[in-house]
């Protein structure tokens, strides 16, 4: 099967600068000279015998890169700090590396690197002056680029050796793509699609592009089915059409493979990405049935890098995430089955360092089991990670396709209803989707529903997960005034006003009503890092209204005893920021800590909420308690107080939420 290598949205930064850098291949070839003491007779001249070449050591002999498991960073003093790594892939058993040198006088760099050494197996520069307007392309175990100055194309093989050249005769283009067999490319020009074939030197006029005001870009090629993909982007960029064009029949149509970036084919399926709502969705279409399949993404935070390597019927997700204010770096890697669309290997490591490294590119070489990732954000770190897809947790998962992400339809929901109201029974509660979602009226945000099957089936599969951490029967408890059941909303989208009493979008909202107690949640939030956090801030607003409902009153006046002296909320979602506002939180770095973040300055509630939130989802990475007296104090007066308001006479097991605090 054919495999490359997804960069996902990489942007090239601006060069720095280096000094001229030749072939960096030494010969470690040495000579042993005639030591013996001459006889009277003469001796025959001994051999040069070369010194036995010591094999270069394993990386994964030394030590992990900041004691996590696994993890190794590739040092080579031919790679420099000046140098800019511009691309970075698998190449056969190898990884290619493309580096840039220099500002005005840019020198280009190819690399073929062995990773688990690791040692350079061969380095080319590229001629002076070369002018690369595209990226290089690596298709077919050979590698392609265009030269922007002479207007050539170069075709080098496994070993980096030039093998063809050719001079580009057609209607100049500043991006390409190029077909698996590196015969022909494609290119878009104000509006117009063509193709140049390399061999015949000929230029053909493909198609006109759909004549609408906006952005367009050819998105990909499938050989299989002479069909191009091409993307348009409205002139307010808010709505983006996807298309397909089968060039044999010269038309455009509606194709299941519409959509799809980073295509990768095998005789049997075609793999890619779906965007969706900034989401990318692992994709496959079968060929023969035309039925497509897709499965969830797991994207981890609002400052992340994205990236997919997609072969032998698996994508391999990697997200990072930096969180500056507590220094903590969390990596995730994810592995996909497409021929079930099932998660079938799931990885999360983190590790603190004083650099921010986002993954700026991955891919997986597949002949030594490494997932190779390459630092983003200044950074321009390589690390490697015994991935061992042996091991594999077998994740229970459901297959979706992508009409479950795109169509707004009623029925498509079915399913879910089932799953939902079974997990409903378990837990004493009412779940709403769909239409249904129009039921919650809350007097301050709008709420409107969603139709996206794989984020309400993930949705689901959260709550059920942080709903374990709880204590058996504690969620049956909450009901409002009249014994009414506990709701969840399962939502689109969550907008307020944005005045002192909102905040303009939110991620969920809580309210608790005499005859009407809810949770609302937005599912197109639920791949992001920290919607676990959301679901157990929810559920403590309610919890804790559940103990007004009951009569069994917060005490207000000794929680308030615990902040610092003279401290009063702002009892107001919009407050500006200023340092006064950061005291006494976590990014306080010189006073002692009362509270998570400027958020929980708004009112007692959403206080107690942070700190909830926070209690259920720190871990051994992660712990602001730790260390932090007055935080903790208040923890523990909000643990006393649902204590009291429960039934925790069979609580027999250590309480989830109170784990930080040893």
């Amino acid at each position: 099967m054919k495999r490359k290598f997804v960069f996902g949205a990489l942007l090239i930064a601006i060069c720095i600068c280096l000094s001229g850098c030749g072939s960096l291949l030494k010969n470690n070839k040495q000579e042993i000279g005639n030591n013996m003491t001459p006889s009277v007779t003469a001796s025959p001249t001994p051999e040069v015998t070369p010194a036995p070449t010591q094999a270069p050591k394993s990386i994964f002999d030394g030590e992990t890169y900041n004691n996590t498991d696994g993890l190794y960073k590739i040092n080579l003093a031919e790679l420099t700090d000046e140098m800019y790594l511009s691309e970075i892939t698998e190449f056969g058993e190898y990884m290619f590396i493309h580096t840039v040198e220099g500002v005005e006088d840019v020198t280009h760099i190819f690399w073929l690197i062995d990773p688990s050494k690791p040692e350079v197996v061969k380095n080319v520069k590229l001629p002076a002056g070369t002018m690369l307007e595209d990226r290089v392309h690596v298709k077919d175990n050979k590698i392609v680029y265009f030269n922007q100055k002479d207007e050539t194309i170069h075709i080098l093989d496994n070993t980096l050796t030039e093998i063809e050249k050719y001079d580009f005769k057609g209607t100049y283009a500043t991006e390409f793509i190029y077909d698996d067999k590196l015969s022909k490319m494609f290119y878009a020009v104000d509006e117009n699609i063509y193709c140049f074939d390399f061999k015949t030197q000929q230029e053909t006029h493909i198609c006109v592009q759909y004549e609408r005001d906006g952005i367009s870009r050819l998105v990909d090629y499938i050989d299989s089915e002479d069909t191009l993909l091409i993307s348009k982007l409205s002139a307010d960029l808010n709505n983006e059409e996807k298309y397909s064009y089968l060039i044999a029949e010269n038309k455009f149509i509606e194709s299941p493979y519409a959509g799809i970036d980073n295509c990768v084919e095998d005789d049997n399926f075609v793999y890619g990405t779906y965007s969706s709502n900034q989401l990318m969705y692992p994709v496959a279409v079968d060929k023969k049935t035309q039925d497509s399949i897709a499965a969830c993404p797991t994207l981890n935070g609002l400052s992340q890098s994205y990236y997919m390597d997609i072969n032998s019927s698996y994508i391999i997700e990697v997200s990072s995430y930096y969180f500056a204010s507590f220094n903590i770096q969390d990596k995730r890697i994810n592995l996909y089955n497409m021929k079930k669309g099932k998660k079938e290997y799931e990885l999360k490591f983190d590790f603190e360092t004083d650099t921010e490294i986002f993954i700026n590119s991955a891919f997986y070489l597949q002949n030594q089991d490494l997932l190779v990732m390459a630092g983003g954000s200044g950074s321009q770190s390589i690390y490697v990670y015994k991935l061992g897809r042996a091991v594999k947790n077998n994740l229970e998962g459901r297959s979706f396709c992508i009409q479950d992400i795109t169509n707004d339809a009623e029925n498509k929901l079915t399913a879910v209803r089932e799953k939902a109201s079974v997990f409903g029974e378990k837990y004493g509660i009412e779940i709403y989707m769909g239409e249904d979602v129009w039921k919650c009226t809350d007097e301050y945000y709008s709420v409107f529903p969603s139709y996206n099957v794989v984020l309400i089936d993930e949705c689901l599969d959260i709550i059920a997960g942080e709903f374990e951490k709880y204590p058996e029967g504690m969620i049956n408890q909450i009901s409002d005034d009249f014994g009414g059941k506990l709701k969840i909303f399962l939502a689109g989208s969550i907008t307020g006003s944005g005045d002192d009493n909102t905040i303009s979008t939110a991620a969920g909202i809580h309210s608790s009503k005499p005859s009407d107690t809810y949770i609302c949640l937005d599912v197109t939030l639920t791949t992001v890092r920290g919607f676990e956090g959301t679901v157990n801030h929810e559920l403590c607003h309610a919890l804790t209204a559940h103990g007004s409902n009951i009569n069994k009153y917060f005490d207000y006046d000794g929680y308030y005893s615990l902040n610092p002296k003279d401290f009063e909320y702002n009892y107001r979602y919009n407050v500006e920021m200023d340092e006064n506002q950061i005291k006494n939180t976590l990014d306080d770095k010189e006073n002692p800590v009362y509270f998570i973040d400027t958020y929980s300055k708004t009112n007692v509630d959403e206080d107690t909420a942070r700190l909830f939130e926070y209690a259920m989802t720190c871990d051994e990475f992660f712990n602001p308690y730790k260390g932090n007296e007055e935080l903790s104090a208040k923890l523990k007066f909000l643990s006393n107080y649902y204590k009291t308001v429960y039934d925790s006479e069979n609580w027999t097991k250590e309480l989830y939420w109170e784990k930080c605090l040893k």
